[in-house]
């Protein structure tokens, strides 16, 4: 048939947060500015 068209939904997405949000974001300039390596030495045992 002309003009429809069949929709095919995909079970996973793949989507990346850091591309969501804009490079100029408050939060990717004050990442660029602090060291937060600290915080990997606090949760290094935690598991997700």
């Amino acid at each position: 048939m002309q003009g429809k068209k069949e929709c095919v939904l995909k079970m996973m997405y793949q989507v990346n947060l850091d591309d969501l949000v804009p490079k100029d974001n408050y939060y990717w300039l004050i990442s660029k500015e602090i060291n937060f390596s600290f915080l990997s030495l606090k949760f290094d045992g935690y598991k997700i």
